[in-house]
């Protein structure tokens, strides 16, 4: 039996950093960019990430990449 993965959703989120509170945590909100391509490269999400710096509130902090993929056997 062979297992087949089928990709389900793929999306980059962008943390930023917000500041911190008056307890000194820090505040990381969170842009996501959805559907992205599921084979995308790191060099392409950063490629990503510098283009839209310029244009956000906050700085970034991070970059998250998640592919969430079906595995089925057939």
């Amino acid at each position: 039996m062979a297992a087949v993965a089928t990709l389900k959703s793929s999306k980059a989120s962008l943390k930023l950093n917000a500041g911190t509170t008056e307890s000194g945590k820090s505040i990381v909100k969170t842009d996501t960019l959805p559907a992205m391509v599921q084979n995308v490269s790191p060099a392409d999400i950063i490629a990503l990430k510098n283009s839209a710096a310029p244009i956000l509130a906050y700085p970034i902090c991070s970059v998250e990449h998640t592919v969430v993929t079906v595995i089925t056997d057939e």
